[in-house]
């Protein structure tokens, strides 16, 4: 049986010392852990900075069965109950798999990035949401994409 817990890293810090991304991890503001049973981790989803998800992993024994969909799911529903109140995420233009779960949770896509070849998406599932993406569709249409990209860099590779 899968269990999700909200943390803020101390709890499993051993456990994740040995997962891919354990340093991102420990930079996350907070992390939602998927276990098993005996509390073996089997995902962790970090939520980086004020707003947006920064890593996703699934071990590979558990990908394919919708835990990463439902560890997500999850990592959302509790950070749309934070300020901001909406949640982004940036995603290679490559990876198609992550592009149709994000879009089955709700995300929309709001900006794509062209040096960097990312794509922004949005939860538009909250009012905040909503005019989130609204927003960045909008800033979208007005500045030009190479500023729109150091913007974002200079955004989501801090922790805030």
């Amino acid at each position: 049986m899968l269990k999700f817990f909200l943390s803020n890293g101390v709890y499993f810090r051993e456990k994740l010392r040995f997962f891919p991304f354990a340093a991102e991890f420990m930079s996350s503001r907070f992390l939602v852990v998927c276990t098993q049973d005996n509390d073996n981790i089997v995902g962790v989803c970090g939520i980086r900075s004020l707003f947006n998800i920064a890593v996703l992993y699934i071990s590979e024994n558990h990908r394919g069965q919708g835990t990463g969909s439902r560890l997500l799911k999850t990592a959302v529903e509790i950070a749309e109950k934070r300020p901001p109140y909406f949640v982004t995420a940036t995603i290679s233009s490559e990876n198609a798999v992550i592009f149709h779960i994000l879009c089955k949770l709700g995300f929309k896509e709001v900006l794509f990035l062209k040096r960097s070849r990312q794509i922004l998406m949005v939860a538009s599932s909250t009012l905040a949401g909503k005019l989130a993406c609204a927003f960045f569709c909008a800033i979208g249409d007005i500045l030009p994409n190479y500023l729109l990209s150091y913007i974002h860099l200079l955004l989501y590779t801090r922790t805030l």
